[in-house]
């Protein structure tokens, strides 16, 4: 089975919590890293075959709502 591994850096701890909880919420179980130094926080999120079309929503969505650059 193949797998990517997907990570979203420099995010504060409310984008952070939110970016953690949407992955669990659609049975995606990511671990979160912080940064002291910089003070951010980092989503590590492994994808594998049948995680890949729930990933196409919530990308979207991430994007949309959270993530503003």
């Amino acid at each position: 089975m193949s797998s990517i591994t997907l990570t979203i850096n420099d995010l504060t701890v409310d984008e952070k919590s939110q970016i953690f909880d949407l992955f669990v919420l659609v049975d995606i179980f990511p671990t979160s890293q912080h940064d002291p130094i910089n003070n951010t926080h980092n989503v590590v999120v492994g994808i594998n075959d049948s995680d890949g079309r729930t990933l196409d929503g919530v990308m979207a969505y991430l994007l949309k709502h959270i993530i503003k650059n």
